[in-house]
């Protein structure tokens, strides 16, 4: 991995510890996509808002740890 990426991963990594609203902000966003994306489909999952919300948030922290 090229370290600019590294470097990136980081800085988002300690956003998200330093101000917990903005890796918030991030879960919300990638929440309502999935929402979007599996609502115009033939199969819906019954999804509840807190687990789209957990999903997005365990991607967020696979993404930069």
């Amino acid at each position: 991995m090229s370290e600019k990426i590294k470097d990136a991963r980081r800085i988002m990594r300690n956003a998200f510890i330093k101000d917990p609203d903005f890796k918030q902000t991030y879960i919300a966003n990638i929440s309502m996509c999935m929402y979007d994306e599996l609502h115009n489909r033939k199969y819906r999952p019954k999804l509840r808002p807190e687990d789209r919300d957990a999903i997005s948030e365990r991607l967020l922290d696979m993404i930069f740890g």
